[in-house]
């Protein structure tokens, strides 16, 4: 008999000291209750808020008692008052919730999951010891991102007359929220699975509109590095099943699920509209490549037990075809992978070793510039390639280049993770006379006059500030970071 699947809740309002953030969750849960449930939880930080953090509680023979009105109101929440302040337990996951720590954060992956769906729980696997792949692979094998969630209120059941136009500009509003600051210009990659691919490319199409006068979502456009579409509706799908939740024709969310139906006019416009967003983004040669997963089993319907809850027990079919599920772009700018599982299953992976894992890694690789690597020999620390990648990455996704002060966290991010692999004098340089050679970046005069002043690196103290002179020199036609008589001079010396 396998094990139930746990529970995970979420716990916001936490100091920032997490020594004192533990104490206070142990508290909470000790003295509500009558008997001490077997629990475990993570710290991680909150995304749009410096001054707390973050808990991810998860209770693996479910909730305890004191929770349970948890259960019955799904996106509810409970609060309980520590030291005069609140503290808020819930299991919804609305809204944006970081994953796992990430030192320094490099890029920005960002999951939505699907209508009717949940933003943990959709990702999670149905297999004993139920891994959620987001929380417990990702962030192993890919330190340097920043991995959040988006939830929303997406239960068809609700009274709820919200059409994908709102969801998406309550996506966007979030964005804004989360990436100020440094965070503001960071490289984003999106996962999004069926109905949350759908709002993703309704954002990313508003956005394009507002980005004239919205420096934030013009900022977001151009971080964009690439999509995971996991058995995405494009083009429709059949919805006969998800219609009987809904009941009659007035029910609020029918218009939303016409939207979704198959032969869309709607959807075959977003995808016409989101198909030429991508290839003017390719002709400015800001490409963003698109990854799209589909799925070839079929899925079992939805059912209503007689407890009067909704499960797919009933028979089975294929909501979802491989031509809805796709963009049709050409090869350099679409891979199309099939994935042998039903439509829920496909972002419910049970191991590192899925081979829709695998694609997911390998592809992740690809987008952030890695080299290939198997998973079982993965470095504890990144390697000299991934330092490179991150020192690059980081120049193509400024505006001006790599045009930054070397004091500032953006420049301190991509150094410290290419000292962190244990670079030396020799190495370093190296990276830097690549990224010169690899992306056309211009170096600001801070940046020169920095690595000028690097004498412990002997011969290439001299070879990078020159290189990186020249490209200055190059890309600003005689704006340049040091005069001609003090690189004469200097050199000299």
């Amino acid at each position: 008999m396998s094990n139930p699947r746990p529970i995970t809740v979420r716990v916001r309002g936490l100091p920032c000291e997490e020594l004192l953030a533990g104490d206070i969750i142990n508290g909470i849960i000790g003295i509500n209750s009558r008997q001490l449930p077997e629990y475990h939880f993570s710290i991680v930080p909150t995304c749009d808020r410096e001054t707390e953090i973050t808990a991810l509680v998860e209770f693996p023979l479910g909730l305890p008692e004191f929770l349970l009105p948890l259960r019955t109101n799904p996106y509810g929440s409970q609060q309980f008052t520590h030291d005069q302040e609140l503290i808020t337990f819930d299991r919804n996951f609305v809204g944006f919730t970081q994953l796992s720590t990430a030192e320094p954060a490099v890029v920005d992956v960002i999951a939505i999951c699907g209508i009717d769906g949940h933003a943990y729980g959709s990702w999670q696997s149905k297999e004993s010891p139920y891994p959620m792949w987001l929380r417990h692979f990702l962030p192993k094998d890919f330190p340097s991102c920043r991995i959040m969630t988006w939830g929303y209120s997406g239960k068809l059941a609700r009274l709820d007359h919200a059409i994908i136009y709102d969801y998406a500009r309550e996506f966007l509003e979030g964005l804004k929220r989360i990436r100020t600051g440094e965070a503001r210009d960071r490289p984003i990659i999106f996962l999004a699975h069926s109905f949350g691919g759908i709002v993703l490319v309704r954002a990313l199409l508003q956005a394009e509109r507002s980005g004239i006068s919205d420096q934030d979502l013009a900022s977001l456009l151009e971080s964009l590095l690439g999509i995971m579409f996991f058995a995405v509706p494009h083009g429709g799908m059949d919805l006969e099943d998800m219609s009987q939740i809904t009941g009659s024709a007035d029910h609020p969310r029918v218009a939303l699920l016409n939207h979704l139906r198959n032969n869309s006019e709607q959807l075959d416009a977003q995808r016409e509209a989101f198909r030429d967003f991508l290839y003017h983004r390719q002709s400015r040669s800001t490409s963003c490549k698109v990854i799209s997963f589909f799925e070839t089993e079929q899925s079992p319907r939805l059912q209503q037990n007689e407890n009067g809850e909704w499960a797919r027990s009933g028979d089975h079919c294929m909501p979802l075809t491989s031509n809805s599920a796709v963009l049709g772009l050409p090869s350099q700018m679409e891979t199309c992978i099939p994935v042998h599982t039903d439509h829920s299953s496909i972002v419910k992976l049970n191991s590192r070793y899925d081979e829709a894992y695998g694609h997911i890694h390998h592809h992740f690789r690809t987008l952030l510039g890695l080299s290939p690597k198997p998973l079982s020999t993965r470095p504890s620390k990144p390697s000299p390639d991934d330092s490179l990648a991150l020192l690059i990455m980081t120049a193509k996704r400024t505006p001006s280049g790599l045009d930054l002060d070397p004091s500032s966290n953006t420049w301190r991010s991509a150094i410290g993770a290419a000292q962190s692999s244990g670079i030396g004098k020799v190495l370093m340089p190296m990276l830097l006379i690549s990224a010169v050679a690899t992306v056309s970046f211009v170096p600001n005069n801070n940046i020169v006059q920095w690595c000028w002043n690097k004498k412990k690196w002997g011969l290439w103290g001299i070879v990078v500030p020159v290189a990186l002179y020249t490209a200055r020199y190059s890309f600003l036609e005689g704006d340049t970071a040091l005069t001609d008589d003090h690189v004469k001079t200097d050199l000299q010396d």
